[in-house]
């Protein structure tokens, strides 16, 4: 395609026994934002190479995938290939201290994880540059000489456990189980994936270490390992590193046999139901239908046209039919699991209460638009609109971090030629009808497994799923239900999309000329009564994109609890209100979002730039007209679904109802989760009317924006005339509301106690707070930030690896209202909130020790990477956006001139050149001193536990 430049591959055969000559390299698609060099290399040993050279790179990075996964656990040790996937972070031959890896990389400015799929292992880190080789080396060592010691086994069990422990309440997570529920027995997909303390230590921790290192011998062969590696060094520096460190990793057998079982569902095992109860408030509708694998079909992508069409929000689609009926808030439509020898297939529908109430008609109507499908031809100029958009959408592709990058192409050569690596997920390049009807030959309902999900069904259920402990009632489909939905008839409602007018022709996506005088900082080009609009052209990143912001701000967006969800809710009807046409301009790459909090309703614009302009004003007349296009029914399903989210509130994660707390204790105004939820329940559709009507709550509005990308300072001007002239441009002569966080007294630990309120959640969560001052002093924010950066992995280690406290160990700072402060949160799924307090505090009194007697040598190492880590350029027009509109929101644009409270990126580093070992934290005037600064532990007790939280 002639608007993206190729990249001849370069490649390198292992140097064995003569072979035939390789075929000439396939040229290699790569986006035109793509500016890296690029290598593939193959050792000796079988392991496969990726080489990405990027002298201008902040951070090197490298990914190791291997090809196995949660699917060759051993029947009796489900959970073993997600456990080793932890067990490899502790120690090696050569670097055996057990948090040695990490702590080197956190030290220098990095951050590191690895992940367990049913398919693929995949472990990845990041660095500042100059450390890429040293943490290349013990990256490799995991793969080389692993310790597997016995006293870290019998540790990392815990981790395991408390993770399945963070995870057990979530509801798709649920689902999926119950879905693999009706795999045989015997199949790999019915197992449980990510183990616990029952399957991991069953035999005994001795059994279980044996285990390990027969699986870790048997499957971590090199010939199933992709290495992505990126640095600022040339492509033959990156192979000789990659060459001598990987080149050890050993073949401790031949090469596992390929991973084939049979058909995993067989026919007595489908076209079943479950009733079950979820955690959240919600009712929803999902219907799962096994397909053969779609992966070898990946330059056709059929599952793509399928989920397309049958998730779309147009009319004429199942989502739009349904909300006409009252039946449906949302559905969603896609593979669940994309195997290499299966796949599951998805519809999921969020239903109303009436949707619940004819939930056997809800599955009629996407039966009747499958039919449709399977009817007429399949349409050529559907793929050919899909094919467009995937090549705009690749071609201009924001740039991904290093750490993104690399995990992604290490992933990527595990499903595709090495030509397609960066392409193979993007672009579509073959149309495939037959393949298309023969997987909507399988969205049968014998061929179907639906999963009803409702809190009505308490009291009904008569099976409990042995892991996640999840309340069912299971029953084969009836004949009759069968019968009716097998032999749906057409419905004149239900029809393909019409062609999708807001695509841009390639030809279209032009640049701007760059004037010779351009701002490196956002500046005014437009100010009324209604709105300031900030602009900056770009010159870096040089895509056809805008990104943009809208801050409406009014006393009545947040005055009281009801004024508060009453604007919550406007945005809501809004996004349903232009909805069929808003899904529409979406799938051609413009993109709105909207957030509602106490400073305003912000309504933020992405996209390409040519027909943003009309985007902009559609969108926003829609929501100054909103209050005449109200309909009462679609308020009411709405209004409903609104309640039920704010309910399952309850359900949400302990050190997130800590957090929350937290934020109850310190904002003002601020109004507590009960508060809204009691004030959403009394909002009538006569409040909302008026809210958005006339004379409403959008009548009078201060409008901030910033207009960043391919749009010129006449196009931003421009823009801001028309939208206030959307909003009447009337003076807004309402005060701004006075946003206060509360002053905390000096030399005093408060305490607040709560209990979860999910009875059946099993965590508890601590969060201390230390409180320090303002914002807005260069001193204080370096010496906040040195602290977080230097206290990060020591936090972790202590609390989660070496005390095994729980899985969620969080610590750094935090900025609310202006005001800045450091904590440290835990959860844990075996300990009380008084126990992580005490081993919280201990670890904070030694934590201060360190940091007093920390050698110059190690001090000037942390400086330095934080310096780096503070200098890092955006890598997308987007993470540019996402910098400046803070302070937008914040509003000290307004106070200032033009953005010069914010330092141009990069940061300047002279803050943290200052910063010197012992240096003590300060706060700010009028604070006290640091010695007796306050602190507000928010405890979160295990219901039932009370008694041995301090209260």
């Amino acid at each position: 395609f002639e608007w993206a430049h190729t990249m001849e591959q370069e490649s390198m055969a292992p140097a064995a026994s003569p072979a035939p000559a390789p075929a000439p390299a396939a040229p290699m698609r790569l986006p035109l934002t793509f500016d890296r060099a690029v290598r593939f290399v193959a050792l000796q040993n079988g392991l496969r190479a990726c080489l990405l050279s990027d002298p201008t790179a902040d951070k090197a990075a490298a990914s190791l995938s291997v090809g196995i996964g949660s699917r060759c656990d051993p029947a009796g040790v489900p959970g073993l290939a997600h456990f080793l996937e932890h067990m490899l972070f502790l120690g090696t031959a050569k670097y055996p201290a057990d948090n040695q890896y990490s702590d080197f990389i956190k030290t220098h400015g990095g951050s590191d994880n690895a992940f367990t799929s049913p398919e693929e292992t995949n472990f990845y880190y990041d660095v500042t540059p100059p450390f890429l080789r040293e943490v290349l080396d013990m990256f490799s060592q995991f793969f080389i000489e692993p310790l597997f010691t016995e006293s870290a086994t019998e540790r990392e069990v815990n981790a395991v456990d408390n993770e399945f422990s963070r995870n057990k309440q979530d509801d798709a997570r649920r689902n999926s189980m119950l879905v693999s529920m009706c795999a045989a027995p015997e199949h790999s997909f019915s197992q449980f994936a990510t183990g616990c303390r029952e399957t991991l230590i069953a035999c005994g921790a001795q059994e279980t270490r044996r285990q390990l290192l027969e699986f870790y011998h048997a499957y971590y062969h090199p010939s199933l390992m992709k290495l992505c590696v990126l640095g600022k060094e040339t492509l033959d520096e990156l192979e000789g590193m990659v060459k001598e460190m990987f080149s050890a990793v050993p073949a401790h057998c031949s090469p596992p046999a390929p991973h084939l079982e049979q058909w995993p569902f067989p026919r007595d095992r489908l076209a079943q139901q479950y009733f079950v109860v979820p955690v959240k408030q919600q009712r929803s509708l999902s219907l799962y239908w096994p397909m053969p694998e779609t992966h070898s079909h990946y330059r056709e992508k059929p599952l793509h046209c399928i989920s397309h069409l049958i998730g779309h929000e147009s009319e004429g689609s199942i989502l739009y039919l349904l909300k006409e009926k009252g039946w449906a808030t949302a559905l969603v439509a896609g593979p669940h699991r994309a195997l290499k020898d299966f796949t599951t297939f998805q519809c999921s529908i969020e239903l109303t209460q009436a949707g619940h109430e004819h939930r056997e008609e809800v599955v009629s109507v996407v039966y009747q638009y499958i039919a449709m499908l399977r009817h007429g031809d399949v349409q050529r100029w559907v793929f050919d609109e899909l094919q467009a958009q995937s090549e705009v959408d690749f071609c201009f592709s924001s740039k991904l971090s290093a750490i993104n990058l690399t995990k992604t192409l290490a992933s990527n050569m595990q499903l595709y030629p090495e030509s397609e690596v960066v392409s193979g997920n993007y672009l579509m390049h073959n149309f495939a009808p037959d393949v298309v009807r023969r997987l909507l030959s399988c969205c049968t309902p014998e061929n179907m497994i639906v999963i009803h999900s409702a809190k009505e069904f308490e009291g009904i259920t008569t099976s409990v799923e042995k892991w996640h402990g999840t309340l069912f009632k299971k029953e084969a489909v009836p004949e009759n239900l069968l019968q009716q939905w097998g032999q749906s008839k057409l419905c004149d409602q239900l029809h393909l999309p019409e062609k999708n007018a807001f695509i841009s022709p390639m030809a279209e996506l032009l640049l701007l000329a760059i004037p010779e005088s351009v701002p490196t900082l956002p500046v005014v080009v437009y100010h009324d009564n209604t709105i300031t609009m900030y602009h900056l052209q770009d010159t870096v990143f040089k895509v056809p994109k805008v990104a943009a912001g809208f801050l409406l701000f009014s006393p009545m967006f947040y005055g009281t609890p009801k004024l508060s969800m009453l604007a919550r809710l406007a945005v809501a009807l809004l996004g349903d209100c232009i909805n069929q046409w808003n899904y529409i301009a979406q799938l051609a790459g413009l993109n709105v979002q909207f957030v509602v909090n106490c400073r305003g309703i912000q309504v933020l614009f992405f996209g390409f730039g040519v027909k943003m302009q009309l985007f902009i004003e559609r969108v926003l007349t829609e929501f100054r007209n909103l209050g005449v296009k109200l309909r009462e029914q679609r308020f009411h399903d709405i209004h409903s679904a609104m309640i039920q989210r704010r309910a399952s509130m309850a359900a949400f994660q302990a050190g997130t109802h800590a957090a929350k707390r937290l934020h109850d204790l310190l904002c003002e105004p601020h109004w507590s989760s009960s508060e809204k939820l009691a004030a959403m329940r009394n909002v009538t559709f006569e409040d909302a009317k008026w809210f958005c009507g006339p004379s409403g709550a959008l009548s009078s509005v201060r409008i901030d924006a910033l207009l960043l990308g391919n749009a010129s300072a006449a196009d931003a001007a421009k823009c801001a005339k028309v939208v206030s002239s959307i909003f009447g441009g009337k003076p807004s002569l309402m005060p701004e509301l006075a946003l206060r966080h509360v002053s905390l007294p000096l030399g005093q630990d408060l305490l607040s106690v709560m209990l979860h309120p999910n009875p059946k959640d099993t965590n508890s969560a601590t969060l201390n707070y230390y409180l320090v001052g303002p914002e807005c002093c260069d001193r204080s924010e370096a010496l906040l930030d040195f602290i977080e950066h230097a206290s990060h992995e020591p936090c972790y280690h202590t609390l989660r690896t070496e005390q095994q406290l729980g899985y969620i160990v969080r610590s750094g700072v935090v900025v609310m209202r202006h005001t800045q402060a450091f904590s440290i949160l835990v959860q844990s799924g075996q300990h009380p909130p008084t126990h992580l307090e005490k081993q919280m505090d201990e670890f904070i009194t030694k934590f201060e020790g360190t940091l007093a007697t920390l050698p110059e040598k190690d001090f000037n190492a942390l400086r330095q990477s934080l310096i780096a880590l503070k200098l890092q350029k955006h890598l997308s027009l987007l993470a540019q956006f996402n910098c400046y509109w803070p302070e937008v929101v914040s509003g000290l644009p307004r106070r200032v001139t033009a953005f010069n409270c914010v330092e141009a990126q990069p940061r300047s580093a002279e803050p943290f050149e200052r910063l010197w070992p012992g240096q003590p934290i300060e706060c700010q005037p009028g604070w006290g001193p640091a010695s007796e600064r306050g602190e507000c532990l928010c405890l979160l007790a295990r219901r039932g536990q009370a008694g041995n939280a301090i209260v």
